[in-house]
């Protein structure tokens, strides 16, 4: 006879925990679901990510394109700072090749004794066997106190447009600017101390006596004659020669298509 056990297999003593009638189908099933929440979750996560990396990529490339067009929009300003730069350099540099007559004649009438008083004086830049000058001419009292008049007058060479397409120095790199002196002294001691001030002047090489003759030896006095006891002189005093000019390649501060160095198109004389 065959025995058969009636105990359901749920109940029955060492079935397997948790089997059923499904015999572990719902945990395969739950399982199944966990894992496509899993999937569901990551591709939703990595979505976002890219989403995110493509948003920020089109904000750069946006950013981007702002910045070349600022960038080409400003070029043109990136030129004229350039030229600027070369104009001032150009000035700074014509500037300093001038012979500054205003302040050597500051420095003249700060140094010149309160003995001695000029009956002109004659300024000169010579360059290459040429020269430039300017004239002045004064007249002193008793007490060697002088006063001076100059009317200035200025003639123009050339065309108009090429005057004002030039602003080369009038004075070029190298040039030797030189003033002469003639007046009267109380007396020869004077001249010595005026001949040795003007060495005190700003720039000055040398100063030399051309002539130095007391009145009342000279046979018959002219123009510039003193009165006896009085002493006539003339001094020469010759300046350092004046700095380098423009560099060849700067550009003409009214003009920039013309060199800096180009030649001058107007002189000037003061007598």
């Amino acid at each position: 006879m065959r025995a058969v056990n009636l105990i359901p297999v749920d109940r029955r003593v060492g079935a397997g925990v948790g089997l059923g009638r499904s015999q572990g189908g719902a945990y395969a099933l739950l399982g199944v679901i966990v894992l496509l929440a899993l999937l569901v979750f990551l591709y939703g996560k990595a979505a976002h990510q890219v989403t995110s990396d493509n948003s920020l990529t089109a904000k750069a490339t946006t950013e981007a394109e702002q910045a070349r067009s600022d960038a080409g929009a400003l070029a043109r300003f990136n030129g004229l700072i350039s030229e600027s730069e070369a104009r001032t350099t150009a000035a700074e540099t014509l500037v300093d090749t001038r012979f500054d007559w205003a302040h050597t004649l500051h420095e003249l009438g700060r140094v010149l004794p309160a003995q001695v008083s000029l009956s002109e004086l004659t300024g000169t830049v010579v360059e290459g066997g040429e020269s430039s000058s300017k004239k002045g001419s004064s007249s002193a009292s008793s007490s060697s106190s002088a006063s001076s008049s100059a009317s200035t007058s200025s003639t123009t060479s050339g065309t108009s447009k090429s005057a004002a397409a030039s602003v080369a120095s009038a004075t070029p790199a190298g040039s030797l600017p030189s003033v002469t002196l003639t007046g009267c002294a109380t007396s020869q001691t004077a001249v010595a101390q005026m001949l040795q001030r003007m060495r005190l002047i700003d720039g000055v090489a040398e100063a030399s006596l051309a002539s130095s003759v007391s009145s009342n030896s000279s046979g018959s006095g002219g123009s510039n004659s003193c009165p006896s006891p009085n002493a006539t002189f003339s001094v020469t005093v010759l300046f350092e020669p004046l700095p380098a000019g423009p560099p060849a390649g700067a550009s003409n501060v009214s003009n920039p298509a013309t060199p800096a160095g180009a030649p001058a198109g107007a002189t000037g004389s003061a007598k």
